[in-house]
């Protein structure tokens, strides 16, 4: 790397701007919105969004036994994914027609426990260089994304709704 002519003016060297100046660059760059770093799935950024699946996703890092992560961010996986499939029912039911709130707490709430248990887990990731972080506890960290068919949460509204 050439120096600029005008630093020679300041006495400075090439080396005491440009290692300071490239740190800044890849610091910034680091953690521009849109920018994952290499080998991070996708959904640990963004839960993914489609016509045929409500998704949910979890994470954890906490525990001294590192399997127990992984239990712990599918436990907290499912909660996302219940609380989506809760306003999922919800939705419908207010396109139904339905406004008793406490008959649509009732309902979406059976419906989530009902469907809840065949959520189908898609992926697992371990972060174990503690690229993403979150609170401090990065390194180890566990995510973990499940899914369940809509098609299953209407079906098993329909039928709740009726019974």
């Amino acid at each position: 790397m050439r120096c600029l002519p005008s630093t020679a003016r300041f006495g400075a060297r090439c080396s005491e701007i440009a290692v300071p100046l490239g740190l800044i660059l890849l610091a910034s760059c680091a953690g521009a919105p849109g920018s994952a770093p290499e080998g991070v799935p996708g959904w640990v950024w963004s839960v993914p969004y489609d016509e045929q699946y409500l998704y949910g996703r979890g994470t954890y890092a906490h525990s001294l036994y590192p399997e127990d992560n992984e239990k712990n961010a599918r436990e907290e996986a499912l909660t996302s994914l219940a609380r989506q499939i809760r306003t999922h029912v919800k939705d419908l039911l207010v396109m139904r027609g339905t406004s008793d709130s406490a008959s649509m707490d009732r309902l979406t709430r059976l419906v989530a426990d009902n469907v809840i248990e065949g959520a189908q887990h898609v992926e697992t990731w371990t972060d174990w260089d503690g690229v993403v972080r979150v609170d401090g506890h990065d390194h180890g960290r566990v995510w973990v994304l499940v899914r369940m068919e809509k098609e299953r949460v209407l079906a098993a509204a329909r039928s709740t709704s009726s019974s």
